[in-house]
């Protein structure tokens, strides 16, 4: 449950130090390469990245709670929050095309 509910800043601490060491930049640096920075760019409103963030989130955290209760597998669990984030690196990385 700890990781459903912290996974998506701690995608976000993990993709912008990984990007940031990968471009020769301090990861420990302020920028405005956050995923949310990057949402607000591609639908030009913070409010719009905020909803679009929030409502990926919730169907996310619908889908692993269903999966918890009904005790379906840990490592479905798991492929669901890999896909996830595999789902938002690949929405960020064509936003930076």
């Amino acid at each position: 449950i700890l990781l459903n509910l912290f996974g998506y800043p701690i995608y976000d601490l993990i993709y912008v130090s990984v990007k940031r060491v990968l471009n020769g930049k301090s990861p420990l640096a302020g920028g405005t390469d956050h995923t949310s920075h990057v949402y607000s760019k591609l639908f030009d409103s913070d409010f719009k990245s905020l909803n679009i963030i929030g409502f990926a989130n919730i169907i996310y955290y619908s889908i692993s709670l269903y999966i918890n209760v009904f005790e379906i597998n840990l490592l479905l669990n798991f492929l669901l929050i890999i896909i996830f984030y595999i789902f938002l690196s690949i929405l960020t990385f064509y936003q930076n095309k």
